[in-house]
């Protein structure tokens, strides 16, 4: 669906830049060919979109549980933040943080 819809904002806007903004799955995932879909997606990205930013869903969870883990008053150690509960909006707050740094001085 992204992908699509990449394609149809490419045609109405002509020439002008398309910057596209992707979450990749997480690396154990519920779908035997996720990485498969992936794949074929991201090709479709680079063929249409000027440029792109990735952000892996893993890299953000773990980001997510350090940045929690110091909320419980004790040192950040492995074991907080494997046992840290970080939700979806979570993960969407910290994306959004990461874009309006990078796309708002």
């Amino acid at each position: 669906v992204g992908s699509r819809l990449l394609e149809e904002v490419r045609d109405a806007i002509g020439s002008r830049a398309l910057l596209s903004v992707s979450v990749l799955p997480f690396a154990a995932g519920e779908m035997p060919l996720q990485s498969y879909n992936t794949t074929l997606c991201l090709s479709r990205v680079a063929a249409e979109a000027d440029a792109s930013i990735l952000f892996s869903n893993d890299e953000m969870l773990a980001l997510c549980a350090r940045r929690a883990a110091p909320r419980t008053g004790s040192v950040a150690r492995p074991v907080d933040v494997a046992a840290t509960k970080v939700g979806v909006a979570d993960l969407n707050a910290a994306i959004a943080e990461s874009l309006a740094g990078l796309l708002l001085p």
